[in-house]
């Protein structure tokens, strides 16, 4: 609905509120955060080397030098309904081999950038967390980031519920 809106606004000259606009541009994007991840995403996940072999729609089994080493979840498959201020916020989470949470990777989105690099700060307490003991983890907020801070919290638990339903 938003895509249409936006679109008819444009054509007839209607200004909208920039958290519309950035609100259906996250919508018309979205979809495009649900590929396999790139040769760059593999690198910041420390993955440079990866073979990579689909799971299901959003999760990939890992392989590095021909042994298992873990999963990648895209957070956008699974986490549909969280949004920060501006719009989605979805991550890629790597979890190892012994099922910890290894890296995790902020996805585009449309959060005010000096906010959502606050917010994005506190991911690195998911480091080394155990998927499956601790996928509801509540990361605090970050104050003057709250909306950030709890879309991406609710994207990584979302990641790693789909963890713990389809992978092992």
């Amino acid at each position: 609905m938003k895509k249409i809106v936006l679109i008819v606004a444009l054509l007839a000259g209607i200004t909208l509120p920039t958290a519309e606009i950035a609100q259906a541009t996250t919508t018309l994007s979205v979809n495009h955060t649900s590929d396999q991840p790139s040769t760059e995403q593999l690198k910041r996940l420390g993955l440079a080397n990866a073979q990579l072999t689909s799971v299901r729609k959003g999760i990939w089994s890992v392989s590095l030098n021909g042994q298992r080493a873990g999963y990648i979840i895209n957070s956008s498959s699974y986490a549909k309904k969280v949004t920060g201020y501006n719009g989605y916020t979805p991550v890629l989470v790597y979890v190892n081999k012994a099922g910890k949470v290894e890296h995790i990777y902020t996805l585009p989105n449309q959060e005010t950038p000096k906010f959502f690099k606050m917010a994005s700060a506190n991911l690195i307490k998911w480091k080394d967390a155990n998927a499956k003991k601790d996928a509801n983890m509540q990361v605090d907020a970050v104050s003057g980031a709250t909306y950030s801070s709890n879309a991406l919290n609710k994207n990584v638990q979302a990641a790693l519920a789909a963890y713990n339903k389809y992978c092992k």
